[in-house]
């Protein structure tokens, strides 16, 4: 998130393209369901999630989890703008025939939710952003983690 705020360059930097072009990459980045990104955002971690599939971006803060959604939304509603913009530009750039038009912001369902996994602490919060992204199955985190 640092690194897209302090840019100007909007998705062509080299530290970004690999994430979406080159020989390393077994799949195909189109053809995902899901991009995962964990973001240290407000001096804690969370995992945004965009389905897709769906149109959907899900936030998962594991320290403000159980909360209101409200509240969710309040600390991380400019990280995810910017971070929707930025993903939707690479993929322009680096994935063949995607069509932005159809994924402007608006479009896009926003779930900040607040009953997806247990919550924790910030010192913790690092870990289960971790794990929430590797167990979230569209709906839910399908294996717990507990403090």
């Amino acid at each position: 998130v640092s690194m897209l705020l302090e840019q100007t360059g909007r998705g062509s930097d080299i530290k970004v393209k690999p994430m979406f072009d080159g020989d390393h990459m077994w799949y195909k980045v189109n053809d995902c369901r899901m991009v995962v990104v964990p973001v240290k955002a407000n001096g804690t971690w969370a995992t945004y999630l965009w389905d897709f599939q769906k149109k959907r971006i899900i936030v998962l803060d594991p320290v403000l989890m159980g909360t209101t959604a409200s509240n969710i939304k309040m600390h991380h509603e400019g990280i995810v703008t910017i971070l929707h913009e930025f993903l939707i530009t690479c993929m322009e750039i680096y994935v063949p025939g995607f069509n932005t038009e159809a994924h402007g912001y608006d479009v896009w369902e926003k779930d900040y939710s607040i009953n997806a996994g247990q919550p924790c602490n910030r010192d913790k919060s690092a870990l289960f952003a971790l794990h929430y992204g590797r167990y979230f199955n569209g709906q839910e985190v399908i294996f717990q983690l507990n403090e």
